[in-house]
């Protein structure tokens, strides 16, 4: 999906070489993206691991692939599955803490991970040894996507813009930006927020746009130059996040960030001048660093 950091990711470094990759997934609104971009895109599907299996199994001997990149862990799975039957080189990027079905997550030659602190997980929850996971640091390229096809935003230049991009969930603290919203606007009248994405809380963003606060709601975009430029502050207030593309983003664009301190944030912002840590789920906290950044 668009919102997806992951998918984004993909989007800027699969753009460089599209003939040499392949996607295998479910569906989503960024496969068109992929195919106009001639990327070959292989649909699966969600009810059957062994068609999924089989599938894979044609497309690798069609395309003599070499080797199977996963940044999932039921393709991972799919992939260590598939080890068994053919010789073929198996990584699995993990972007995520995730849990249970210890017996049957991670078993691929390679273990790749965003951040020291999935490393830690993976160690301490799936008794993956330090030595078999290679920590590598997501690279920000400013490339196809970036700045292609900006959007004329100069009508929300009235206000000052805090920003959120990603998935509207409790995972990354979206019920809480709109918590703190409401309160903050109540002694701001000059503040609006802008929401690029989509998510399991959506009917609560629409009950907060009822109630008549200064949102403004995108929906999945490839390219959100647009709305970095327009941002006064970008905000991150996530419960969980390993490695978040956001981050590197908002780095990249020169923005103020207001980040919680958790998993692998500190440690991507390396010192980042304009970012504020914070707690995590924490709506008192978050005013208070909104108050702070706009002095």
């Amino acid at each position: 999906n668009l919102c997806n950091g992951i998918t984004r990711l993909l989007m800027t470094n699969l753009s460089v070489n599209p003939s040499e990759n392949i996607i295998a997934c479910f569906s989503g609104d960024a496969i068109i993206y992929f195919e106009e971009k001639e990327i070959k895109v292989i649909k699966l599907t969600r009810k059957n691991i062994i068609l999924n299996l089989i599938s894979i199994l044609k497309i690798i001997k069609r395309e003599n692939i070499s080797t199977l990149h996963s940044h999932h862990r039921y393709f991972a799975f799919i992939a260590t599955l598939i080890s068994t039957f053919i010789k073929i080189k198996t990584k699995v990027a993990v972007h995520s803490k995730v849990y249970g079905f210890k017996f049957f997550s991670y078993k691929n030659d390679e273990i790749i991970t965003d951040s020291n602190a999935i490393k830690i997980h993976l160690n301490s929850y799936f008794k993956i040894p330090l030595h078999n996971i290679r920590v590598e640091y997501p690279i920000f390229t400013k490339n196809s996507i970036y700045c292609k096809n900006e959007i004329d935003l100069s009508f929300l230049n009235d206000k000052i813009n805090l920003l959120f991009i990603g998935r509207f969930c409790e995972e990354k603290g979206f019920d809480i930006l709109l918590q703190a919203f409401e309160e903050i606007s109540k002694l701001n009248s000059n503040l609006r927020l802008i929401v690029c994405g989509e998510g399991e809380l959506q009917s609560l963003l629409d009950k907060y746009i009822q109630k008549g606060l200064n949102i403004f709601h995108q929906k999945p975009i490839p390219d959100l130059s647009s709305f970095y430029k327009i941002a006064d502050v970008v905000i991150l207030p996530s419960r969980v996040d390993p490695y978040p593309l956001v981050m590197l983003e908002t780095i990249h664009f020169q923005k103020k960030l207001i980040a919680s301190n958790v998993d692998g944030i500190p440690e991507g912002l390396n010192n980042y001048k304009l970012a504020t840590l914070i707690p995590p789920n924490n709506k008192e906290e978050l005013i208070s660093a909104i108050n702070n950044s706009l002095k």
